[in-house]
């Protein structure tokens, strides 16, 4: 109950801002979502086919088995590192499109804001979406004792994500680079 006090404290407090300041505009990219669930939902029918409907069961259903915990927490870390990797994904289009179009410089700097969103909505999707019910499949477990290979594991399977979003942090710092760089040549 209380994080989902947190949760909608936080959409509510976040709303508040973009709808104060007029960011709402900048910040709501369609195509970025189409995206990002796009791909995420698809990854999820080629990898797990008819599996992905009763893996949603396992978040209010206390899972009893390991190969069941398992297959479940391996299923909501696969869409996390999806939404991550679809981000990136998103970023790295729309900045080719950006690059591509060079000879324009004045409207580089609103690009390169819409380029970083599919980035920022992966991310987003993926740390407040699939980890939380990651975690509530993990919490409602009633299982004595998780094999310490699984657990192994499952910290591996997060591991690459990391490291995309590193690569997206260093897009996000390269995309300053060409901003201050192109100040240079106005």
């Amino acid at each position: 109950m209380n994080k989902l006090i947190g949760y909608l404290f936080f959409i509510l407090t976040f709303a508040a801002v973009l709808m104060l300041n007029d960011y709402a505009s900048f910040l709501i990219d369609l195509y970025s979502l189409l995206l990002i669930f796009g791909l995420v939902f698809g990854v999820m029918f080629l990898s797990y086919g008819t599996f992905a409907f009763s893996a949603f069961k396992y978040i209010s259903q206390p899972v009893t088995s390991q190969k069941e915990f398992f297959l479940a927490v391996s299923f909501f870390d696969h869409l996390s590192n999806t939404a991550i990797i679809a981000g990136i994904l998103g970023t790295l289009l729309a900045q080719l499109a950006l690059l591509s179009n060079m000879e324009t410089l004045p409207e580089l700097f609103p690009a390169t804001g819409i380029s970083l969103i599919s980035f920022i909505y992966g991310y987003l999707v993926s740390k407040f979406i699939f980890e939380p019910l990651k975690q509530n499949v993990i919490r409602n477990a009633k299982i004595g004792n998780i094999n310490g290979l699984i657990q192994l594991h499952i910290d591996q399977n997060n591991s690459l994500p990391n490291g995309f979003v590193l690569m997206g942090f260093a897009a996000v710092i390269g995309n300053f680079v060409l901003l201050f760089s192109s100040f240079g040549s106005m």
